[in-house]
């Protein structure tokens, strides 16, 4: 199996001596089982993203982070790969033609990896005619999701195509990407630690509003969002469940890599998932059976046994989040208040 199936974030709250102190010994140490690491980037057309944190850097500090991921890139032989996932910013031939010229610099500096929100965009050409080496992903937000939709992504000229999390529990979906990858070859990739429940009512216009706000009206500071995760981890107990994440254990988890080639990480603005992430890595690097450490504590919370959790997975994993007509996750969870 090869070994470099982890898409690592660089957190965007990082200062400098952070970088040195936490980041670089864990590249140095963990390189191999790193596909790439990807980073916040600002050029125009992009000058915010899905996450919300336009202006985060200065243009100074871009410029900063820009070197370091190069000079990451070439000690480590990590790939480093700039995120542009504002999928706001119109798909129009201008801002192809802008993003193209203002891309220049970094192409010719060494990025070779970049993560672009427009289909209309790759199936020009023009991305690839400017700069032949570079990989081209979809962003995980434009929602892929089955076999057909991996098709397009894959014709339409992506290099690699991210999933959409949700397909995390539809093993049906997952078969069928294996036999589309099986023909097309070209690259998948799951978010493994994801933190939003699978198949969110809420989620496109989340990122809509991100998409178009500084990072100091971002979605989560603004009133609306109270209807969304704030409400749902108060009125539904068993919410974490719902969570669209990967299995905790290295044999749940290398049952995934049956399907996909990559592992996409979370941690790019919040710190605790980043620090969880790079936890993953060890873990999994080390050949530990407990990979995603949070979600196996989550579990004994519930005082599950290893038995239960694994039949709840079982069952799980082909369950579409059709929460509709199910009630597997609140049984799973009333069995903690059972045992105390």
């Amino acid at each position: 199996m090869n070994k470099k199936i982890f898409s690592m974030p660089l957190n965007a709250t990082m200062n400098g001596d952070e970088i040195n102190r936490l980041f670089v010994p864990f590249v140095k140490e963990y390189h191999d089982y790193l596909y790439d690491i990807y980073f916040s980037c600002f050029l125009p057309p992009f000058t915010n993203d899905a996450m919300g944190i336009g202006n985060v850097y200065s243009d100074e500090a871009t410029q900063d982070v820009f070197g370091f991921m190069m000079w990451c890139q070439d000690r480590f032989g990590v790939k480093a790969s700039a995120t542009f996932n504002n999928f706001s910013v119109l798909p129009n031939e201008e801002n192809l033609e802008l993003f193209i010229k203002n891309l220049k610099p970094y192409y010719d500096a060494g990025l070779r990896s970049v993560t672009i929100p427009h289909s209309h965009w790759i199936r020009t050409g023009r991305i690839k005619q400017e700069y032949p080496e570079l990989l081209v992903k979809n962003t995980v937000l434009r929602r892929v999701y089955n076999a057909q939709e991996y098709a397009n992504a894959a014709e339409g000229g992506f290099d690699l195509v991210n999933l959409d999390c949700s397909v995390i529990r539809d093993r049906d979906a997952l078969t069928e990407l294996k036999a589309a990858y099986d023909h097309y070859k070209v690259p998948i990739s799951l978010l493994l630690n994801e933190i939003c429940r699978g198949k969110c009512p809420l989620r496109d216009e989340h990122y809509y509003l991100n998409c178009n706000s500084d990072k100091d009206s971002a979605y989560f500071s603004q009133t609306i969002s109270s209807v969304s995760c704030s409400k749902w981890r108060k009125e539904i107990p068993h919410f974490q469940l719902l969570v669209a994440d990967l299995p905790s254990t290295r044999k749940g988890i290398e049952e995934y890599l049956e399907y996909v080639q990559v592992l996409k990480l979370q941690g790019r603005i919040m710190r605790q998932l980043f620090e969880s992430s790079m936890d993953i890595v060890k873990r999994y690097a080390a050949g530990e059976e407990i990979v995603f450490l949070a979600k196996y504590q989550y579990f004994e919370s519930l005082g599950l046994s290893d038995r239960n959790r694994e039949a709840w997975e079982k069952i799980t994993r082909n369950c579409k989040f059709n929460c509709w007509k199910c009630n597997t996750c609140e049984t799973v969870f009333s069995s903690k208040a059972a045992n105390e």
